[in-house]
């Protein structure tokens, strides 16, 4: 009687028991679960650095906003064919430091270019972080007065989790730092600064297909000095909302939150070419402990690829500055068509191995 009963049971409401499993399951999949993804998100410029005399001065230079270190609520993601960040004009010093949270999705290719602020001329200048010929590592190259070339160790690449990678240029030897943890130096060289050369971020040589980065881009900040590897330690655990650390030796600040504008004040702001502005990066993110001292919890995460394809694009437009259109990467809700506006400003790329604001309102 009792197993008749217990089969009357499953047959009567066995479908809404199932039902629920299968709801439950979407929810789990989706990240509902995952209080991290119900945190405050740091809404595009919502940070920012004012230097009250202009570009270029340091007079009462501060930052603005809401500066809290939270998790922005877009990343910038890079398709790998012909996507990339341009912006004209920043130069960086004879000494200098580059940061920024990488999240790939291939490994980068010995043309792959994470970013770039160089020419390929005689002679060559300027400076190149990308891939290297192992295929699952990144390095810097960089070039002195005469064209010469000289490089940074390898670091590690890893696949589908995000990584900061700092690299520190004290005027004789590069080094990178990932996730805090320095890379053994290579070659030492004297860097001849490059002047009215473009900053490249995800993209690459157009005659080169693989020169362009897969994957997703967020928080890069420039110095004109060589950060030491306490600070870079220090920067990393800020996490990947963490603001700039030095001001007054700040070049450039791309948070890549929504658009690409310059947040440090000095209006290097850049021109966004076929990249998504996603909002479910975090779907499954997750920050580690970390035993510096901040009260900003740095970045780190898995996401599993299928959430990358789950994005419902919104066009947006630039107000007052002429700029290209972008695509943006909204709550699924909205269900609206994704667009992409091809744009074709110029590059200057290599074949060889080393080879503004968007107005955004609150969902």
């Amino acid at each position: 009687m009792r197993l008749q009963a217990a089969m009357e049971y499953l047959s009567t409401y066995g479908w809404a028991i199932l039902m629920l499993a299968v709801v439950l399951g979407v929810l789990y999949f989706l990240g509902i679960f995952n209080g991290l993804t119900q945190a405050p998100r740091l809404q595009p410029g919502a940070c920012y650095v004012d230097r009250p005399n202009g570009p270029n001065t340091n007079q009462f230079i501060a930052l603005e906003g809401t500066c809290t270190g939270e998790q922005p609520k877009f990343v910038t993601k890079f398709n790998g064919q012909n996507s990339y960040v341009i912006a004209n004009n920043v130069q960086t010093g004879s000494q200098f430091t580059i940061s920024l949270w990488v999240y790939a999705t291939s490994y980068p290719s010995s043309y792959t270019r994470i970013l770039s602020l160089d020419k390929y001329s005689s002679p060559n200048q300027g400076w190149i972080f990308l891939g290297s010929s192992s295929g699952n590592t990144v390095y810097m190259s960089m070039f002195t007065s005469s064209g010469s070339e000289f490089d940074s160790g390898f670091a590690n690449v890893n696949l589908n989790v995000w990584e900061n990678y700092i690299i520190t240029y004290n005027g004789l030897t590069p080094i990178i730092y990932t996730d805090g943890v320095a890379s053994a130096p290579d070659t030492s060289g004297s860097y001849a600064p490059a002047t009215g050369l473009p900053l490249i971020i995800g993209g690459g040589d157009s005659n080169n297909p693989d020169s362009f980065f897969s994957g997703m881009i967020s928080n890069v900040q420039i110095y004109n000095i060589s950060l030491s590897a306490s600070d870079a330690e220090s920067l990393y655990a800020e996490g990947i909302g963490g603001v700039p650390q030095d001001l007054q030796n700040l070049v450039a600040w791309f948070p890549l939150n929504g658009n690409s504008n310059d947040y440090g004040g000095n209006q290097y702001s850049g021109s966004p070419v076929n990249v998504i502005y996603t909002d479910t990066w975090y779907n499954t993110f997750s920050a580690p402990s970390t035993t510096a001292a901040s009260t900003i919890q740095p970045a780190a995460t898995n996401l599993p690829s299928q959430l990358q394809e789950q994005e419902h694009s919104q066009q947006t437009f630039l107000n007052h500055l002429d700029a290209p259109q972008v695509t943006i990467s909204r709550d699924s809700s909205l269900l609206l068509p994704q667009q992409q506006v091809q744009a074709t400003p110029s590059i200057h790329g290599r074949a060889r191995s080393h080879a503004r604001t968007v107005l955004l309102h609150a969902v």
